[in-house]
């Protein structure tokens, strides 16, 4: 199992939170664990949970922007409502194996999404989090999926993004347009990028007019070019990634499959499940998604947006659903129980 170091550890410093990148943790920027309150509530009432665990999709650096809007805002919650004060909780992204600071394994059978799901079982083992509620995007609520069905137990929710029960639909719905498939899997970067970009994220979004009067595709697409010019490999769609990575993703995202046994156990577990998906999504067709919660028994939630960019495009009823899953209200009340001992 790689939880994202070589055999040899890579020379790296401790980010502010104290957490080595070289260990496999990328957190973002605005976190503070040092100063959060949450660790506590859970000995007040050992139900609740504070801790949220966000796993990215294929071929996206835990610093990409893709997740920001929901862990600022999460991250942003207090005891007492548009009151300062210690955050309710603490939220981590990282870098799956195959990208970033994670290791890069030389086999294609390194990359499955149960053992990414035990890597991310190790971070949390690494960051001493017994429990967590996961988000994961596409590739990454595949993982989470491993999580739920496998150890239980650890997680306290779990929200998938744009997620589908098998990668070969996923891979059947990208093959319906393949202008877009092949355009933005191979070919200059001239081309693959305002195919990714179609792909991730909705006709819509990408036509508004932002910045003087400009598309917001044409902005996305300039700042990936500043940002390859500049080597940013947390920005979406920088080369940053290794092939043998960026392959060994597609793989994990193909040969990806909950078994009817998995899927009976994540029902039974008892732990609250909700899809999420865009309407206008390119990619985790909305027939298959459907199927997923309709398997699961579990909440689906449609918005506007599509793949990869739905946090983006429509963050304000993700953050009601995190908010709704993580039962916020009843975490003020601890905190408060906390505060008076």
């Amino acid at each position: 199992m790689s939880k994202g170091t070589s055999d040899e550890p890579e020379q790296t410093l401790p980010t502010a939170n104290g957490v080595r990148e070289g260990e496999h943790v990328i957190e973002m920027p605005h976190e503070d664990t040092t100063h959060a309150i949450s660790g506590g509530l859970e000995a007040v009432d050992p139900s609740v949970c504070t801790n949220v665990l966000f796993i990215c999709g294929m071929s996206a650096r835990g610093r990409t922007e893709f997740f920001h809007p929901i862990v600022s805002h999460l991250t942003s919650l207090t005891a007492v409502p548009l009151q300062p004060g210690p955050p309710l909780l603490t939220c981590c992204t990282f870098d799956n194996r195959g990208i970033g600071n994670s290791s890069i394994p030389e086999s294609f059978a390194s990359y499955r999404t149960h053992l990414m799901a035990a890597d991310a079982l190790a971070l949390m083992d690494h960051l001493g989090w017994s429990r967590a509620h996961v988000m994961g995007m596409s590739l990454g609520g595949m993982v989470g999926c491993k999580m739920l069905a496998h150890a239980p137990k650890r997680i306290a929710s779990l929200t998938m993004l744009s997620t589908t029960a098998t990668g070969w639909q996923m891979a059947g719905t990208m093959m319906s347009r393949p202008w877009i498939t092949l355009r933005a899997g191979a070919g200059p970067l001239e081309s693959r990028i305002p195919a990714n970009l179609r792909a991730n994220f909705s006709r819509a979004y990408l036509a508004q007019k932002v910045d003087g009067g400009r598309t917001r595709g044409e902005v996305l697409t300039d700042s990936t070019w500043e940002a390859i010019r500049l080597g940013l490999t947390e920005k979406f769609l920088a080369e940053g990634q290794p092939e043998m990575g960026r392959n060994g993703h597609v793989l994990a995202a193909v040969t990806h499959r909950m078994s009817r046994g998995e899927i009976r156990a994540m029902r039974g577990a008892g732990v609250p499940m909700q899809l999420i998906n865009g309407c206008s999504d390119l990619v985790a067709g909305l027939c298959w998604v459907k199927k997923l919660a309709k398997q699961l028994r579990c909440p689906l939630i449609l918005t506007d947006g599509a793949h990869a960019g739905i946090c983006l495009e429509t963050p304000k009823p993700i953050i009601t659903a995190m908010e709704r899953i993580i039962n916020v209200p009843k975490l003020r009340i601890v905190a408060a129980k906390a505060a008076a001992l």
